[in-house]
Parts: structure tokens; C-alpha cells; sequence
């Protein structure tokens, strides 16, 4: 074994000790998320609607050794039919301006979305869900800009939002801030 082999085989090794966990097949180290999705959360919106009772969830769970992503979410009594959901970043609260851009739309039959074919979204009704499995690898594609392991640090670091939209309110009806669950 010469000396480039080795060395990158011992930081192999103190990465995975690093990371806390064992880096044996099946092994996990999930980190769960969570957001409750409010009207208050649209920061500097004025919204249209009745949009008393809007509301949703939104919960995650990442799997920091594979990098595989799940979510799901549910939203009810908007204002009118649902038109999108988005995860947005980078944002942190009080930290400047009041949006980011969206970074992973959550409808599973936008162009170009790295979800699978399993993922679901409802849309077009005041009630409904939505889930889905996301690797998020630095080969995985979020945006022309944002890759799978960029997503995940964004995620880790809090600087990430939901936002889910409808036909009255195309900038958002209900957001809320990806935190992670203790």
C-alpha cells in the first residue's frame, strides 16, 4: 500500500469515527426535522383570502451516513386550491430578508425534479399531503445551483423554510422554519 493509499484510508477511518456513529452496512444516524406551517409565518405577506384556519406540517428525517431524505407534510383549510410547495434557503430568522429562494420544489411532477417517482404532492384542492424519499448526495442536482450534500448542511444548519402556496397566494400561504427535533 503506498503513502497517498494509506493516508486517505486512514482519513476514511477518523471521518466515520468523526461522524459519531458506525459506518458498518445499515447503520444510521437520523436527524429528524420538523416546521409547523402558520399564515404568521409569511414574513412581510399581506395574504388574500380567507386564511383564518390555514395551516400545515411539515416533518423530515435525514440520514446523515446515506444521505437519504424523507418527508412528509400535511396542509389544510387554505384559502384556495394549493398550487406548490418549496423548501427555501439560505434563510435564518431575523438574519436579513424576508424570502430566500426556493431551492427543492416538493411537486414531484415539476420539470426537472431530482424526487422520485414514488414521491406524492395534492395540489389543486384546501386540503392535502405530501411525501417523498430524496438522496442527497453531492452528485444529486436540488437546483442549477444547489447539490444534494449543499441542501443537507443547509438543513443542519436551521437556514431552510417550507413554504406551500395557492392560487390566491402564489408567494406562500403558510411557511414555517425547518428546525431540527431534539
Amino acid at each position: 500500500m503506498n503513502h497517498r493509499t494509506l493516508a486517505l484510508a486512514l482519513a476514511a477511518l477518523f471521518a466515520g469515527a468523526g461522524c459519531g456513529g458506525s459506518t458498518s452496512p445499515g447503520a444510521t444516524k437520523p436527524v429528524r426535522f420538523t416546521a409547523s406551517l402558520t399564515t404568521g409565518g409569511e414574513i412581510g405577506s399581506t395574504l388574500a383570502g380567507n386564511v383564518a384556519g390555514s395551516a400545515g406540517t411539515f416533518n423530515a428525517e435525514l440520514d446523515t451516513i446515506t444521505g437519504i431524505f424523507r418527508y412528509s407534510m400535511t396542509f389544510s383549510n387554505m384559502s384556495s386550491a394549493v398550487a406548490g410547495a418549496n423548501i427555501h434557503g439560505p434563510f435564518a430568522i431575523g438574519g436579513g430578508p424576508t424570502t430566500a429562494p426556493a431551492i427543492l420544489d416538493l411537486d414531484p411532477t415539476a420539470a426537472n425534479t431530482p424526487l422520485s417517482s414514488t414521491a406524492t404532492f395534492v395540489k389543486g384542492t384546501t386540503t392535502g399531503t405530501g411525501g417523498g424519499i430524496l438522496e442527497l448526495a453531492p452528485s444529486t442536482a436540488i437546483s442549477p445551483t444547489v447539490s444534494g450534500d449543499s441542501l443537507a448542511q443547509l438543513l443542519l444548519a436551521g437556514k431552510t423554510y417550507v413554504n406551500i402556496s395557492t392560487l390566491l397566494n402564489g408567494g406562500g400561504e403558510v411557511r414555517g422554519q425547518l428546525t431540527i427535533v431534539p
